[in-house]
């Protein structure tokens, strides 16, 4: 069933016949204005963002300290150079003692426009800093594209789906922090086109566009955020269900899609099957396998959410904010027009709103039990990207609106709610009378700043109230200022949101000062032994993965459990000794005895390097084992102070049948990202490594595949024999096989499906 034009807009003029055979110049003629919206979409970014990306010192800006330097550029970073390396970042050595990389979702590495991230982030240098800024902020566009590509469709206006392209785009949730937590920019974009998609699928009966919604599925999951996808995933449902809502009782239509959607997400969920089985298998290990309600209970609390949606800089929040002329937009949209889609937008626009309340709201007990992967994230007020976009759209509706001649009867409605409407601003003008007698009692006091920042904000508030009201009111009272009000929404919008949200999170540092290697930094690289340090808030990018120093920390959404329950279970120093660590990094005052070898003033702080006296190479030969069934009590055994874990190791299983005790000595020969060679010379006993034991690790002892046993709880051991020689392990984990394999069978058919046109003909043009 196709969708029904817009009742409440006036019909077109019909368009005058065309030729059969229309010229390129009149086809092209005819884009021009879309393509007019494609180069304003491809020139705001790098506009809105030039203080982040200009070559002029005395300009140059970055980032705050936050998700973006902290988390993802030096995950960028490490991914390049083991690709630069000639490998797969399957394993990411550095960080955690050892942990997947590839099976990560943030890392993101199918995601194809991360493709050119090993090429551009060759370092921690002040040009791979920009270049990763620029990528980050070329999702603006594809945003706006995206959205633009979609009100086409579901508006059918240019005024009105550039009016939602610009909403969307530089709204406050997408200028806010999904700058810094880079995945839900990039995760953020595809969800237009996703509905795009659908929608077309649903209208035409489409199985093609079906099939190309889920291979966009597939990227949106490439993209490296499974909350937003999840948030995108029940949007798409919700839009199933109106559909279905809209269809019945055709049984007929009520079952093609049905079947139209499931084709979309099996395509999707296989396509992406390289990512998810990987992940799926990571997040069965790691400390997100349970949660608890407090856990996911965060969220928008209800005052929140209404300040924010207004006048969001007044207590500092961004994401709820889409503008007030957009808002009175969406007003126009669901009051006067009467369109299938607009429904879905409203419902969307609420299940964005309830669900970011998080635990104010008793829909979330519900989501939290029934809903799938609900339970599994944190920070519910994410779903907030769901009214923004629906709001976008509404508003895109309104501008349409406002464009179309005005129906009699509407001006009249239209006339009453300016009553209503002034009545509102002189309501705002009383409080900010109310605001400015505040300040004269506070002045005196420390929150006096605090009070002048809120007025001049508020303040901000009326005067878009009433450029918002003052265009409206161009339209409806000045019946020739049609052209005036087309040029004024979008520039309005514009100047709203870009100075809302404009220079947020930014701090005047040049990004060579970014990452600038310490004393300490330098000292650390200048050791050549392997090993690894426990770093205590000292060093920056993710614990100094960005100049690539191994230690036991990192800042990710997900730790492997056992990891996780080892630290928790075993003193500092018998932690730091199983796990290699030389090094501790503390701005702490150590205790009398440390051997701190070395001393540096950062700001404030006075940060040391202090020398473990006793660690455990990466790999040792121990000579017995024992086994002990209760972790717990291998735990218990594993922190007491009388065990030598150099002379036994620990076992929760029996050994295999070939293991004997005995002595010798290990060399760790080469280590890289996925494999390492250790020469032994041993009589017997256990190459105990002072790595993570996880799934996907393959050992070979001269050749021959050895069994590799978990020691120590979460660490590796292989039983040696006398006359091993040399030991290999390589990271080859089947999850990703079995993925790969998935995704490599959906692409081909989902290629057979979407070109088979294209393949009879050429087929046809063969055999002719």
């Amino acid at each position: 069933m196709a969708v029904p034009p817009p009742a409440g807009l006036r019909a077109r003029p019909a368009a005058p016949p065309r030729s059969a055979s229309p010229t390129a110049f009149s086809r092209w003629r005819a884009l021009l204005p879309d393509l007019a919206a494609g180069l304003l979409f491809l020139l705001l970014p790098p506009l809105y963002f030039w203080r982040l990306l200009t070559p002029y010192q005395p300009d140059q800006m970055t980032l705050v300290e936050g998700d973006f330097n902290v988390e993802f550029f030096p995950l960028a970073r490490a991914v390049a150079a083991i690709v630069r390396g000639g490998e797969l970042p399957l394993w990411n050595p550095w960080s955690d003692a050892g942990q997947p990389l590839l099976a990560d979702p943030q890392t993101a590495f199918w995601y194809p426009l991360n493709w050119v991230l090993p090429w551009l982030v060759v370092g921690h240098d002040a040009a791979s800093v920009v270049a990763f800024e620029a990528h980050t902020i070329f999702h603006f566009f594809l945003a706006a594209l995206f959205t633009y590509l979609l009100g086409r469709q579901a508006i059918g206006s240019r005024l009105g789906a550039l009016v939602a392209a610009l909403t969307f785009s530089y709204s406050g949730l997408m200028t806010a922090y999904p700058v810094q937590q880079v995945p839900i920019l990039r995760t953020a974009v595809w969800m237009p086109l996703l509905l795009l998609c659908l929608i077309r699928a649903f209208e035409r009966s489409s199985l093609r566009w079906a099939v190309g919604g889920g291979v966009l599925l597939a990227i949106a999951v490439f993209a490296g955020h499974p909350q937003l996808l999840l948030f995108q995933l029940y949007g798409l449902t919700l839009y199933t269900a109106y559909r279905l809502w809209q269809v019945w009782p055709d049984r007929r239509a009520l079952l093609t899609t049905l079947g139209l959607y499931a084709v979309f997400g099996v395509t999707g969920l296989a396509v992406a099957a390289v990512q998810l089985v990987p992940s799926y298998e990571f997040m069965r290990l790691s400390d997100r396998a349970a949660s608890h309600y407090a856990f996911t209970a965060v969220g928008f609390s209800p005052y929140e959410l209404l300040l924010d949606a207004v006048a969001p800089r007044i207590i500092g929040g961004l994401p709820p904010y889409v503008g007030i002329l957009p808002l009175f937009l969406a007003f126009l949209a669901v009051r006067f027009i009467r369109h299938a889609l607009v429904p879905y937008w409203v419902l969307l626009a609420t299940l964005g709103l309830v669900v970011s309340l998080g635990g104010n709201s008793f829909f979330h007990s519900v989501l939290y039990l029934f809903g799938p992967g609900y339970a599994l994230f944190q920070h519910q007020e994410r779903a907030i990207y769901l009214y923004t976009l629906a709001m976008a759209l509404l508003a895109g509706y309104g501008a349409a609106y406002v464009a179309q001649p005005i129906r009699r009867a509407d001006r009249v409605s239209l006339i009453r709610l300016g009553s209503l409407a002034v009545g509102g601003v002189l309501a705002a003008l009383v409080v900010a009378g109310g605001l400015y007698i505040g300040q004269l009692f506070v002045e005196p006091t420390p929150q006096a700043y605090r009070w002048r920042e809120a007025i001049a904000w508020y303040n901000w508030f009326v005067f878009m109230l009433l450029l918002a009201l003052a265009v409206l009111a161009v339209r409806l009272l000045w019946r020739r200022g049609r052209r005036l009000v087309l040029a004024a929404l979008p520039a309005v919008i514009l100047l709203d949101l870009f100075t809302v949200s404009w220079g947020h999170d930014w701090i005047a540092r040049p990004p060579d000062q970014l990452f600038v290697p310490s004393e300490i930094v330098r000292f650390l690289q200048a050791d050549p032994d392997l090993f690894r340090i426990a770093d205590q808030g000292v060093l920056n990018g993710n614990h100094g993965l960005v100049y690539l120093i191994p230690t036991v920390d990192g800042t990710y959404g997900m730790f492997l459990a056992r990891y996780v329950a080892l630290r928790a279970a075993l003193p500092p120093e018998r932690f730091h000794a199983l796990l290699n660590v030389k090094y501790v990094l503390t701005r702490a005052e150590p205790p009398p005895d440390a051997a701190v070898v070395l001393t540096e003033r950062f700001q404030e702080h006075l940060n040391r390097v202090v020398r473990v006296p006793v660690y455990n190479e990466r790999a040792i030969v121990v000579p017995t084992a024992r086994v002990i069934p209760d972790e717990g009590t291998l735990l218990a055994t594993l922190a007491a102070p009388e065990f030598d874990p150099r002379a036994t190791v620990l076992l929760s299983e029996p050994p295999p049948p070939l293991a004997r005790e005995g002595s010798g000595r290990a060399t760790v020969r080469r280590y890289t990202a996925n494999s390492l060679e250790i020469e032994v010379e041993a009589t017997g006993g256990y190459l105990l490594l002072s790595e993570i034991d996880y799934p996907g690790w393959r050992a070979e002892v001269d050749g021959v595949e050895r069994p590799i046993l978990r020691a120590n709880y979460a660490l590796r051991a292989i039983p040696l024999q006398p006359g091993d020689r040399l030991v290999r392990l390589v990271y080859a984990p089947g999850s990703l096989k079995l993925g790969g394999l998935i995704s490599a069978v959906a692409l081909v058919a989902a290629a057979g499906l979407l070109f088979r046109p294209a393949l009879q003909r050429a087929l046809a043009a063969i055999t002719r």
